[in-house]
């Protein structure tokens, strides 16, 4: 029994000696303890906000964000994140096109230095790439910023879908998405025409050789036709294919709205009858 209370006497320092650092360690980190009335201000740390920043910032722009609710429901795939997605395309293409007319603004210079002509071509080609430009970074800010109020809404709380259904059917967002995507397949038979331009000027600086800057020229204006009327087409048949859909839907929609409103009506009846 002595060996055996000499032994626990042994052991307790040692365990002592084991714990008291680690606690010294996390108070040296500045964790908070644990005894004593707990602040919960204080559960984000002194390095959650910084007021000088703040007080310059928040007159300038907004510094708060929508609440955070992990809803399971949030998280499915819905009809808008998938228009959405499609959307996505339409930016990485329109960042392209506008790439490509920015890279042949550089270029182009109506008049050079120490030389008395001026080029009426290069000073329309010019003003149609910079036309291209101004119409796709338009069309990639409404689309992206769209895109990303969207999804904000949709992930703010138990109602976020039909919030970013209502935003996403606004008027106001509507017409200005429609605009928008209209910006970028407009200026795509815009390039071409202004591609034209470009190639006439670069083969036929001199006009000694217009048969060749005809020829080039002549393609591209077909081509440019045939995506108009492509674009045309592809419209014209999806609008029908659409009114088609709403007009053999409405007939089904009827018949469940007034086999719905029926149910709760007779459920009505039933419920004030027995009473």
């Amino acid at each position: 029994m002595g060996g055996a209370s000499g032994s626990q006497g042994s052991k307790e320092p040692h365990a002592e000696s084991s714990v008291v650092p680690l606690v010294q360690k996390e108070q040296s980190y500045g964790v908070l303890p644990t005894t004593g009335p707990i602040n919960f201000r204080d559960f984000d740390g002194d390095t959650n906000s910084e007021p000088v920043m703040f007080a310059v910032l928040d007159p300038l722009i907004r510094t708060e964000s929508v609440d955070v609710n992990n809803d399971p429901r949030i998280m499915s795939d819905s009809v808008i994140s998938h228009r959405l997605n499609g959307f996505a395309s339409v930016v990485v293409a329109s960042m392209l096109l506008c790439s490509l007319a920015f890279s042949a603004i550089l270029t182009l210079v109506p008049a050079q230095r120490g030389e008395k002509g001026f080029s009426i071509l290069k000073l329309a080609a010019l003003v149609g790439n910079v036309t291209t430009v101004c119409l796709n970074l338009f069309c990639t800010v409404v689309v992206i910023q769209q895109m990303y109020l969207i999804n904000r809404i949709a992930t703010s709380g138990a109602m976020g879908f039909e919030m970013a259904k209502s935003l996403y059917l606004s008027k106001t967002y509507v017409m200005i998405r429609h605009v928008g995507i209209s910006c970028f397949y407009r200026s795509i038979p815009l390039f071409v025409m202004t591609l034209a331009v470009m190639v006439w000027e670069q083969v036929c600086p001199r006009n000694d050789a217009p048969i060749s800057a005809i020829i080039i020229c002549t393609l591209l204006i077909l081509v440019t036709c045939l995506m108009l009327y492509v674009h045309y087409l592809q419209r014209t048949v999806f609008h029908d294919k659409l009114k088609k859909m709403q007009a053999f839907e409405k007939p089904i929609r009827q018949h469940m709205d007034f086999d719905l409103t029926g149910h709760i009506s007779r459920q009505g009846v039933t419920l004030l009858s027995a009473d």
